[in-house]
C-alpha cells in the first residue's frame, strides 16, 4: 500500500470497532500501523484520542498533530 493516505475507510479497516462517525467518540486509541501511510493528515475527528500508533509506515515528516490535544502516546517507530 505505498503512498496510502489516512482515510475513514482505512481507519475502519484497521479498527473494526468503528462502524460510523458516532463510534469515533467512543475510542481513545487508534491503530494505523503498517498501512503504508506517507502523510499524517485527516485526523480532525480524532482530536480526543490519547494513543496513536503510526508505526511501520512511510512517514518522513511529523506534522499535523497539534489537533490531537489529548494525545499522550505516539508510536512512530520503524
Amino acid at each position: 500500500m505505498p503512498g496510502t493516505k489516512i482515510t475513514f475507510g482505512l481507519i475502519r479497516q484497521k479498527n473494526p470497532i468503528i462502524a460510523d462517525a458516532e463510534d469515533i467518540q467512543q475510542i481513545d486509541s487508534l491503530d494505523l500501523s503498517d498501512c503504508g501511510i506517507v502523510e499524517i493528515a485527516n485526523l480532525e475527528l480524532f482530536e480526543h484520542i490519547r494513543e496513536l500508533n503510526l508505526s511501520r509506515n512511510e512517514i518522513r515528516v511529523v506534522e499535523n498533530l497539534s489537533i490531537l490535544r489529548s494525545l499522550q502516546l505516539l508510536d512512530l517507530s520503524f
